[in-house]
């Protein structure tokens, strides 16, 4: 993906709900943000787990 120029694919993993919220979007929704964002430094590595008592 990263020779194909879709890399790296900016999206907002991390917002605190009283400052953002989903879009309406039934595919492709995003986050639409009340003030400014920034980007993290470090790749973000998200893992799902089935719940707490398995990781």
């Amino acid at each position: 993906m990263n020779h194909f120029g879709w890399w790296s694919d900016y999206v907002t993993p991390l917002f605190h709900r009283d400052y953002a919220k989903l879009s309406d979007e039934i595919v492709h929704e995003r986050v639409i943000v009340k003030g400014l964002t920034s980007t993290l430094k470090v790749h973000f590595l998200h893992e799902s787990i089935e719940n707490l008592a398995t990781h």
